[in-house]
């Protein structure tokens, strides 16, 4: 059931908190050393401290309505159990499975975070019961696709336009959009590590191959990541690298793999909605890019069933159960190798094509 103006508690802004909270909360963040006493969360990237803080605020809100703020207690003190479960009950009541579990998840991240010290398994296990019933609202293998098609329509876009004028503006920005469907379909980096490829940083040419670097400090589980794109991609790269980026007119210190017109980097809602109308125009779907992670992994683990655990290093997972819950139906660098062996023959199809 969705939330109606009603239902929904008004989730206070941060200068509305109680001081305890609002102290709390900064403490988090609190710069320094672990000798200096540095906040726990202090390695929060900006949009999980903008997240965690929206699941918060709805926490602090509904406590409000409910007559349950008390502001002269510690954050973690209201936090009981029995109180914590009114409050599930009221999200699973007003709210979609999916953001139910997401708000109770932030609030006990929050609160683990606050006060780690504390015996909060009861809220984990709460969480994950809430978790495991919340079931996305739209079914995304209905929007999946084959890896291997996904990467043949790409070429084929690119073979097409190769036969155009590409100084001509609209072939330039879909010779660019193919360029970006082609990397992501070899190499199901996320989002913004993809918005953020500089060329000769994150993405560059060795030996024969290009290859994409992706440092600790970049990723989403702060683990180095590694990965070699198929080589029938050089040409297609050298291509949009020597004739179609340049006619963006870049500054001379822009190293962004992909440009905006006017030469600025290509950001990553820009990115995201490019993905999306290229897919729809030539696959008759869209799909965004972070299905594209699933879609890769799916793809190998039905075109080579016993590589299943590979399919966790090629997405950046440390866990295989992370990628099996959320990805796949059915070593990194030997997971893009078997990729790229699939996507080699089908460069070769078309070669003889």
């Amino acid at each position: 059931m969705a939330d109606t103006p009603k239902d929904r508690p008004v989730m206070p802004r941060g200068p509305d908190w109680p001081d305890r909270d609002r102290r709390a909360w900064a403490a988090l963040f609190a710069g320094g050393d672990v000798l200096e006493g540095a906040g726990p969360a202090r390695h929060w990237r900006p949009a999980t401290r903008r997240t965690n803080r929206q699941h918060y605020a709805r926490w602090l809100g509904w406590l409000a309505r409910e007559g349950l703020l008390a502001p002269e207690r510690a954050p973690p003190d209201r936090a009981d159990p029995e109180i914590v479960h009114r409050y599930a009950r009221h999200l699973v009541d007003t709210v979609a499975p999916r953001t139910a579990a997401s708000a109770l998840i932030g609030l006990k991240v929050v609160m683990k975070a606050m006060t780690p010290e504390r015996d909060w398994r009861w809220l984990m296990e709460l969480t994950n019961r809430l978790n495991t019933w919340a079931k996305p609202s739209v079914d995304r293998r209905l929007r999946q696709r084959p890896i291997d098609e996904i990467h043949r329509a790409a070429l084929g876009e690119l073979e097409r336009l190769a036969s155009t004028d590409l100084a001509h503006r609209r072939n330039r920005i879909r010779y660019r959009d193919a360029m970006i469907l082609l990397v992501l379909s070899a190499c199901p980096i996320r989002l913004r590590n993809l918005a953020g490829l500089g060329i000769g940083h994150q993405i560059r040419h060795e030996g024969e191959r290009w290859a994409i670097h992706l440092h600790e400090t970049e990723t989403k589980g702060h683990n180095r990541l590694a990965y070699l794109l198929p080589r029938h991609i050089g040409p297609y790269m050298a291509r949009y690298l020597d004739e179609v980026r340049p006619a963006y007119g870049p500054a001379g210190t822009c190293d962004a793999l992909w440009l905006a017109l006017g030469g600025r980097p290509l950001a990553c809602n820009s990115v995201y909605g490019q993905i999306v109308e290229i897919t729809t125009r030539l696959l008759g779907i869209p799909i965004n890019p972070h299905l594209f992670r699933s879609c890769a992994a799916t793809s190998l683990v039905e075109e080579v069933p016993e590589a299943a655990r590979l399919a966790a290093p090629l997405l950046g997972h440390r866990h295989f159960e992370t990628t099996e819950r959320y990805y796949v139906r059915a070593g990194q660098i030997e997971a893009c190798r078997r990729v790229n062996a699939l996507l080699g023959t089908i460069a070769g199809e078309e070669a003889e094509g």
